[in-house]
């Protein structure tokens, strides 16, 4: 039993601590949102395109709730929105997706991607990655790559991505398991690390 909470939403005072209360009526996981759709990160992070892009905001403190999550015996998955980034896209068009006339290509929403086939932002996902796992490392985390609308063509490329994230410091060097679904890729990447007793 499981709940998706972005960053906005745990921002909210009291809310994550009422979310984890209902590990009293059964619930055992909470996705949290490090990355999400519009490029923003939910808590610092020591990533150079993080900060060019604007990117970082203090949604949630993250070693505080992966502390309280493991208490109450709470899986935390994280969820990192891999390429939808109209952050980073705006402030550096050199990364993204563009039209022939060389301008940034948007959604019908108006939200720009980064381009799947520029290993450069392959890079800035493990950075992501790995900052979290710095943080959560303590307390375990499942990380989840969301491919949000990826076309499936460059699944295999994707895939690719969660490879060199698996080998990145504080996870295992295991095979990642990708699915797709209507052309939605996503792959998940489990974080190593102890998981000691934790006290308030």
């Amino acid at each position: 039993r499981g709940i998706h909470v972005t960053g906005p939403l745990a921002s909210l005072p009291g809310k994550m601590d009422a979310y984890l209360r209902l590990s009293a009526r059964g619930l055992n996981t909470i996705q949290l949102d490090i990355r999400d759709e519009g490029g923003t990160i939910g808590f610092p992070v020591d990533v150079p395109l993080a900060r060019a892009a604007g990117a970082i905001r203090r949604y949630y403190d993250a070693a505080d709730v992966a502390r309280k999550a493991h208490k109450r015996g709470i899986h935390l998955i994280g969820r990192i929105v891999v390429f939808q980034d109209p952050l980073l896209s705006s402030a550096r068009p050199d990364l993204a997706i563009r039209t022939p006339d060389g301008s940034v290509w948007k959604t019908r929403e108006g939200l720009g991607w980064l381009n799947p086939y520029d290993r450069r932002n392959w890079g800035y996902a493990v950075s992501v990655a790995e900052a979290a796992a710095r943080v959560f490392a303590r307390d375990g985390l499942a990380t989840y790559l969301d491919g949000k609308g990826l076309p499936f063509e460059p699944f295999d490329d994707f895939y690719d991505v969660a490879e060199a994230l698996a080998g990145a410091p504080g996870f295992e060097a295991a095979e990642p398991t990708a699915v797709s679904v209507d052309g939605i890729a996503g792959v998940f990447v489990e974080m190593t690390g102890p998981h000691p007793p934790c006290t308030e």
